[in-house]
């Protein structure tokens, strides 16, 4: 995932595992994630579904 602005991530159903460079975080149903503009690219692996707020600029 990729954007050139800060992004929110939240985890509608299934499962998802967040990957950047060593760090990796994991999604369940309800839970979300906060990514800085500087940190995009993120990589997204699993089987659910996500949903994904950011500013189109």
């Amino acid at each position: 995932i990729s954007q050139q602005s800060a992004a929110i991530l939240f985890c509608v159903e299934g499962d998802a595992t967040l990957w950047k460079g060593s760090q990796q975080l994991q999604l369940k149903p309800g839970e979300s994630a906060f990514i800085a503009a500087n940190e995009s690219p993120v990589t997204v692996k699993g089987h659910g579904r996500l949903a994904r707020v950011y500013n189109k600029l």
